[in-house]
């Protein structure tokens, strides 16, 4: 699995075209069967968000991510008693900008890494209005990027945690002061795919895959010394990424999955690592879930769907610019029209990995995806960011 780094001033986002009738929600999920239902109508305006970066304030009921209706510029807060918007203010995404944002539920506060085009540093973010306060004066030493989603916070010191793809970085969120940065003790061909901090039991807890074997299972974390201590039976679950949380109410530790057919709701016993279950989520084609975040005090499940239920043949089609992508879904090439020269085209696979990537001088283009696997991409040109599934 590739790893995406915040890269200073951008990170890769999942997009889709603002002219699908398609549709992001919140959706609340049945961690048993795998069934959910969607909390409210469509989120308005979205058609860019980040997959797996998100976090959750168990005071207020609201879920927050990053998204926007045309780059990820905004930071929403969603109401998950009805779906609506609490807020989506202004949230700059490219030159100084905060990222990663996650909630310290027993103080109430959000938190985030504040890029300052040089480097990091610890900030506090106001959900409402977006504003940010960088905390201390030090900058968080070694520090150049994380992987995607891969923060976390430990409400019990007070600490927001960071993975580079190597290192571990604990930072004091009153101060901003680096705590401890040490290199993962993984062994050979483990990679540690995402983890969570279990505030109830004062422990972090992640999943550790193996790139030989494929196989998966829980580890704890010691984020002072950087030993990882695997827990269980390895287990074939897993493969995919996604993104993970903690039921901490019955110890459970939550992660999605994503196997190029279905997305599966995996749930882990955290003391043995034993699957208590392992279910597929019942989307349509061209579906998907990112960014789960369980309420510990709703004890729900909670996630944000791509719904491509309404856009079938052709209905990728942008008045303002007439270009149109079909057949969607599709299984050996697409044809690409447009009423002007199409130029470059890219076609990214879920990983944000370019998979093809040409150029056209003509107005109606036949592209070859014969040779890809099945899954969701997304292929752009013309400024135009469309999401299309591969059968």
């Amino acid at each position: 699995m590739k790893f995406f780094k915040i890269i200073p001033a951008l990170i890769f986002c999942l997009i889709t075209s603002a002219t699908f009738s398609q549709g992001e929600f919140v959706i609340e999920i049945d961690t048993a069967t795998g069934s959910y239902s969607q909390l409210g109508s469509a989120i308005s305006g979205i058609t860019w968000v980040f997959p797996n970066v998100r976090t959750y304030d168990e005071t207020h009921g609201a879920y927050i991510f990053q998204g926007g209706p045309s780059v990820v510029d905004h930071l929403y807060s969603i109401d998950v008693t009805n779906g609506s918007i609490i807020s989506n203010p202004y949230f700059a995404s490219g030159g100084s900008c905060v990222r990663e944002p996650k909630y310290d539920n027993t103080n109430d506060t959000l938190y985030g890494l504040y890029w300052n085009n040089i480097q990091f540093f610890l900030a506090y973010v106001n959900p409402a209005t977006g504003f940010y306060a960088q905390i201390g004066t030090n900058p968080i030493a070694g520090l150049s990027g994380t992987i995607q989603g891969g923060t976390t916070y430990n409400e019990v010191s007070h600490q927001y945690l960071a993975y580079d793809g190597s290192n571990l970085f604990s930072i004091d969120a009153h101060t901003g002061n680096l705590i401890s940065s040490p290199v993962l003790n993984l062994t050979p061909g483990d990679q540690l795919m995402h983890f969570c901090y279990n505030n109830t039991a004062n422990v972090l807890t992640g999943l550790i895959q193996n790139s030989s074997t494929q196989l998966c299972r829980l580890a704890s974390i010691n984020p002072a010394t950087g030993t990882v201590t695997q827990v269980g039976t390895p287990t074939a679950y897993g493969t995919g990424g996604g993104s993970s949380t903690i039921d901490e109410i019955n110890q459970r530790y939550i992660y999605t999955s994503y196997d190029g057919v279905f997305y599966y709701v995996t749930t882990n016993d955290i003391a043995t690592g034993t699957i208590i279950a392992n279910v597929p989520v019942p989307f349509s084609s061209g579906d998907n879930v990112s960014g789960i975040a369980f309420d510990n005090v709703k004890g729900k499940l909670y996630g944000t769907q791509w719904d491509a239920n309404f856009d079938t043949g052709i209905n990728n089609y942008s008045k303002a610019d007439d270009l149109i992508i079909y057949p969607v879904p599709a299984s050996n090439a697409l044809t690409i029209q447009s009423s002007k020269e199409i130029g470059a085209i890219i076609i990214h696979n879920a990983l944000g990995e370019i998979v093809l990537q040409t150029k056209s001088k003509n107005m109606q283009e036949l592209i070859d995806i014969s040779k890809l696997p099945a899954g969701f991409y997304t292929i752009s040109t013309q400024g135009n960011h469309k999401k299309i599934t591969k059968e």
